[in-house]
């Protein structure tokens, strides 16, 4: 780890504070309780935010808080790491928990549920995945102290969460977590976390959360597709746990999946068993059980979109020529039934990915022209080159939701195609260049990567973000490997890109299941489900920042773009800057905290009602 010098450790301080609200009488017993817990020669722990990766052999920092000090918004999470070093004489049967709620200044709480804890679970890369990813060991994979669902303490798996040991010399990070209910009292609320090795009391850990005088919306103003490789979560999970296909189990795993997502501000493709059936002419049967459900999941403010089935093969075969009445009847219908629900803006088709010969634009072009036919409205999703002089001259147009790559987006085609009234994406997947490196999605990359990916797409006015799956357990090719152990998720031969279409953990290892009734009857079964990965966080993180990104921007919009460009692009106005992002988690964190303000600014002065003076 880098020396922070006394400048930047300030900024750290004013980070972890996070707000204005906190009293420079807490500012004093603040720094007042900095200090480690213990010297170094002995076991010691620190805090630090969400961004950092803290290598298991890191020599233990004495300059690091001991508190954690969070401000968030009403429905949001926020998240701080607490990092356990066992110093000359290791420790054993580390375990954490509130001791009770958080307690507000006007006697408002949060309850202990409002915090859950994670061990992170390291896992070396061997084989770095290109550009500039290096070898090395990554904390990656959060294993959970408790089961959501149950309120348990999990045991029993072959990897365990707590208590944990942690070996002399050696770092293991716990990743806690705090949920803020929307339109909680804003102010500051105080807790502690107890610390216990074994039977005696190791530490108590102050815990300072600010809740900011704003909520974030359940609906997300980012667009995002995930899971379009596997959408039914079969290649990889329910292989992976031996479910049968179409089982209870596999229904129950899939929709636990796609929960999961959702818990994160990500919305799957297209969720298994949400789509319509069809008569023999195409159009779509509504009224039945099978439409409720499409209608129901539709209609949830955080389903930003829902991908209907289409294609060169589904649910016809040759849609652009024998089979073209059908499919039109069919995307038509659909559309309208839709539009006469206020949803069709979250409809769409993805019949592709990444055509890149004549011959498979073409084809692509004449498979979307039926799309574009039933209705001109009809948005045509397709991951593209949009640089690409052919791509532009046979798709664009016909395409009106393109999802340009990070290595390939061109800021004039992309404007060029919002001006026509399309909507732009982005998308990244393995390491495609490494000249001129984006930010790239794997275990060895910095965790910015992902937190950054936004605030990117705020810059470019971009609609949404697409990523191609999030649970590749099972490899491409089925082949059985495991992701606790094994990095390289995606093997090229040549290269391994490491965490690769690999967002969640299996959690049969550390024996978290999802109950039956979990999701009512689309639970059908108790189930082994996923564990996040601490990446999967950050893009949380992410969708979160955008919120703030919209909301400051409608309050002070010149202020704003400041700190957008200050993360997003380098703090210079470049053209592009999926090239020129700033690299310090700092500056980001740093920028998010005067998004809030300048929010809460705005929160205050609207509640200043004009007094009428009677003369």
């Amino acid at each position: 780890m880098n020396t922070i010098t006394p400048r930047t450790n300030n900024m750290y301080l004013r980070l972890l504070l996070g707000t204005a609200l906190v009293t420079g009488l807490v500012l004093a017993v603040l720094l007042a309780i900095s200090a480690p817990a213990s010297q170094a020669a002995g076991p010691a722990f620190y805090v630090t935010n969400s961004l950092e990766r803290i290598p298991p052999d890191a020599a233990f920092r004495l300059d690091r808080p001991a508190t954690i000090v969070l401000s968030a918004a009403g429905n949001e999470y926020e998240a701080a790491q607490i990092d356990f070093h066992g110093g000359s004489t290791g420790l054993t049967g580390v375990d954490l928990a509130l001791d009770g709620p958080l307690v507000g200044e006007q006697g408002n709480s949060l309850p202990v549920t409002s915090a859950a804890f994670f061990r992170e679970h390291y896992i070396t890369v061997t084989k770095p995945s290109g550009g500039e990813g290096l070898p090395g060991t990554y904390p990656d994979a959060l294993v959970p102290f408790r089961n959501r669902f149950t309120g348990e303490r999990i045991s029993g798996g072959r990897i365990a969460a707590a208590p944990f040991d942690v070996a002399a010399g050696r770092n293991q990070p716990v990743y806690v977590e705090f949920y803020v209910p929307p339109d909680t009292p804003a102010g500051l609320y105080r807790g502690t976390i107890q610390v216990t090795a074994g039977e005696a009391m190791f530490a108590e850990i102050p815990v300072l959360l600010t809740v900011r005088d704003f909520s974030l919306p359940a609906a997300s103003s980012e667009r995002t597709n995930f899971q379009t490789f596997d959408e039914e979560h079969w290649i990889g999970p329910a292989q992976t746990y031996g479910y049968g296909y179409r089982s209870p189990e596999h229904w129950a795993l899939a929709r636990a999946l796609d929960e999961m997502l959702l818990r994160h501000r990500i919305t799957p493709t297209g969720p298994m068993g949400i789509g319509f059936d069809y008569r023999r002419d195409g159009t779509i049967i509504t009224g039945d059980e099978q439409a409720e459900k499409v209608e129901a999941w539709a209609k949830r403010p955080e389903v930003s979109q829902l991908s209907l089935g289409y294609g060169s093969n589904y649910p016809f075969k040759r849609p652009y020529s024998t089979n073209r009445q059908r499919a039109i009847n069919y995307l038509r219908s659909s559309y309208d039934w839709f539009a006469a629900r206020g949803l069709a803006g979250k409809l769409f088709v993805l019949p592709g990915d990444e055509p890149s010969s004549a011959k498979e634009l073409k084809k692509v072009k004449r498979v979307a022209e039926v799309a574009r036919e039933a209705n001109p409205n009809l948005r045509v999703e397709m991951t593209l080159d949009i640089s690409d002089r052919k791509t532009q001259d046979i798709l664009l147009g016909v395409i009106n939701a393109p999802v340009a790559c990070y290595c390939d987006f061109d800021v004039g085609v992309a404007a060029a195609r919002q001006a026509a009234g399309d909507e732009i994406w982005t998308y990244t997947a393995v390491v495609q260049e490494t000249e001129n490196p984006t930010p790239y999605w794997q275990i060895d990359f910095p965790l910015l990567n992902y937190r950054v990916a936004t605030w990117i797409n705020f810059r470019h006015g971009v609609d949404g973000l697409l990523y191609w799956t999030t649970d590749l357990w099972r490899g491409m090719d089925g082949d059985d490997y495991d992701p606790w152990t094994d990095a390289c998720s995606y093997d090229v031969g040549w290269a391994c890109f490491n965490g690769e279409g690999l967002l969640v953990y299996p959690g049969k290892d550390v024996n978290y299941a999802v109950p039956k009734g979990a999701y009512g009857e689309d639970s059908p079964a108790t189930v082994y489900g996923a564990v996040p990965s601490i990446r999967l966080k950050a893009l949380r993180d992410s969708l979160e920042d955008y919120e703030y990104l919209v909301l400051a921007a409608k309050a002070d919009p010149v202020a704003t773009d400041l700190e957008v460009l200050k993360v997003a692009c380098g703090g210079e106005p470049v053209v592009n800057c999926f090239l020129n992002w700033d690299k310090d988690p700092l500056v980001l964190l740093e920028a998010r905290d005067q998004l809030a303000e300048i929010i809460e600014k705005n929160t205050q002065e609207e509640h200043i009602q004009p007094v009428e003076i009677r003369k």
